[in-house]
């Protein structure tokens, strides 16, 4: 299957999978690869100083079926109800800390006009940098 970058597949998938796309993205960047048939499209992100609150922010995100696309990032498919847990979770999370959160509701064309421009950066459950 040829694949074109952006893309975003609406009817099968795994809710994000990545796929390399050697011959359009020659500096390996990833496509990400969203199911939005049961939920929308929501990015999560955050600028949070500590670090024990930033690394539970993450996980819990992790938990709720988002995916890490940069340090301080997340995206994936999520209903309205999920996002409501998501927005009371990380509030939470994050009461009475020094933290900004912000979640965005993206439309399929939105997200289909995003640009992805360098390389993949992938992160492990400690939220350090894989090499």
């Amino acid at each position: 299957m040829e694949l074109e970058a952006p893309i975003l597949n609406l009817e099968c998938c795994p809710i994000i999978h990545y796929e390399r796309n050697l011959r359009h993205n020659k500096d390996m960047s990833t496509n990400y690869i969203l199911d939005v048939s049961e939920g929308l499209i929501t990015l999560v992100i955050y600028d949070i100083t500590e670090d024990d609150v930033r690394l539970r922010v993450a996980r819990f995100l992790r938990a709720k079926g988002l995916t890490r696309i940069q340090k301080s990032a997340f995206i994936g498919s999520l209903t309205v109800s999920a996002r409501k847990d998501v927005e009371n979770g990380v509030s939470k999370l994050i009461y009475g800390k020094k933290a900004n959160v912000q979640i965005y509701p993206l439309t399929p064309a939105s997200y289909s006009q995003r640009v992805v421009l360098g390389v993949e950066l992938r992160y492990d459950d400690q939220d350090r940098l894989i090499a």
